[in-house]
């Protein structure tokens, strides 16, 4: 989490010092209560410094909605919001859609290549255990993308471990409110690589 200006300031100065390869950006600025993480002048400063150098942006439906000044409330409206996203990105944008009402959980993939978006539909999975589901996204993107994957494989091969994760972790009980994803279960994906 960026909560300032001089800390997204810092990450862009330490990007550029050290080159790094494979920037996964994923812009926590809403709590899962609905509570703003970063200052209001934040935002702006995110979309300059930091979308341009980023391999892929990973916002959910609430930050997305800061981030465009729109609500977003149906899977059309994604596909649309992922579209002005991508105006702002450099590369690429998975706009997650966990938020959206229904049974379903549905996110975006669309890239600068003009021809690839893709369209991520799974069922809910019903657990109390999804605290860190978008860290646990982005994180899988980050070790896909240094594993060798592009951008569109990186992001497959991460949805498949988060859903995973989500599923494996569903029956565990961990103290009180939402627990986490198992990232401990033996994944297919990594023994297929």
């Amino acid at each position: 989490m960026l909560y300032s200006v001089e800390a997204i300031k810092a990450v862009k100065k330490g990007l550029d010092k050290y080159k790094i390869l494979f920037t996964v950006l994923d812009t926590v600025m809403v709590a899962a209560s609905g509570d703003r993480l970063i200052e209001d002048n934040t935002v702006d400063a995110l979309i300059k410094e930091l979308f341009p150098v980023a391999a892929v942006i990973t916002p959910n439906l609430k930050e997305a909605e800061v981030i465009l000044g729109e609500r977003i409330t149906s899977r059309d409206e994604m596909v649309l919001a992922a579209e002005k996203l991508l105006k702002l990105a450099s590369n690429a944008v998975l706009l997650k859609g966990g938020h959206l009402e229904g049974d379903k959980v549905c996110d975006i993939y669309m890239d600068k290549s003009g021809n690839n978006t893709v369209i991520y539909e799974n069922k809910k999975i019903p657990s109390n255990n999804i605290h860190g589901t978008g860290c646990t996204l982005s994180s899988a993107i980050a070790t896909f993308l240094a594993l060798g994957y592009d951008v569109t494989g990186a992001v497959k091969n991460a949805q498949k471990f988060t859903y995973d994760a989500i599923y494996h972790g569903k029956e565990f009980k961990t103290g009180s409110g939402r627990g986490p994803l198992n990232h401990f279960f033996e994944p297919r994906i990594l023994r297929e690589l």
